[in-house]
């Protein structure tokens, strides 16, 4: 990796962190059959900030809130998937097989989404929910979405990086739950203006998580 590209993956996994040692000891060992994920996880006291480093055959976990930067080297699937319920504050509905067929997704303005949102503490979920309705055009994801923003109990940030054919891929999503559903949040890269809130569950983000850092498999 040269230093360009380090500083790209850099300003995109770290953007708070550019400048730390630590996290120049941590871009030292990728490389260009690296992957890279950064998680970020809150739920009711339980929170975690750590990035993932993901080679061929080991997985290092790097836990960023530490005073000095802490990690630890996984070799085993089985270790990696146990390792991805834990970060995600593992529980039962991490472990659930219940699969439920994937309900339509939400689409609109990555700029609007940000206007509202920026709105959404003042406003009333009706409220909320008219102005992501008239955004999306979507009647029945608008109000699940409203309430979950004005209800959130846990939320999730996912920082995903892959080397490929041209350089360094970049994928940003957010995850935010209350105890009657979850969305995960995807947005366009760079410049562009899309936001897409798919429906989802605990044990389904839990999963997508864990086949990427497996498979590389999309989230």
């Amino acid at each position: 990796m040269n230093e360009k590209e380090r500083l790209i993956l850099a300003r995109f996994l770290f953007p708070e962190l550019t400048r730390s040692v630590d996290i120049e000891k941590l871009l030292n060992k990728a490389d260009a059959g690296a992957r890279l994920c950064r998680l970020k996880y809150a739920e009711a006291g339980f929170t975690r900030d750590v990035c993932l480093l993901i080679h061929k055959e080991t997985t290092w976990i790097f836990c960023l809130r530490a005073p000095e930067l802490s990690s630890w080297e996984l070799s085993e699937p089985e270790e990696v998937r146990q390792a991805c319920v834990i970060l995600l504050n593992g529980s039962d509905e991490c472990e659930s097989d219940n699969q439920t067929a994937p309900a339509p997704a939400m689409l609109l303005s990555r700029t609007r989404f940000e206007q509202i949102q920026e709105e959404s503490a003042s406003l009333p979920v009706h409220i909320l929910s008219d102005l992501l309705e008239e955004a999306s055009g979507d009647v029945l994801n608008a109000p699940r979405l409203a309430r979950i923003m004005k209800r959130c109990t846990s939320k999730g940030e996912l920082r995903l990086c892959m080397h490929g054919s041209s350089g360094w891929n970049t994928q940003y999503a957010s995850y935010i739950a209350d105890p009657s559903g979850a969305f995960v949040l995807r947005i366009g890269r760079g410049t562009e203006d899309w936001m897409i809130a798919a429906p989802t569950t605990k044990a389904e983000f839990c999963n997508a998580v864990t086949q990427w850092v497996l498979k590389a498999a999309p989230i």
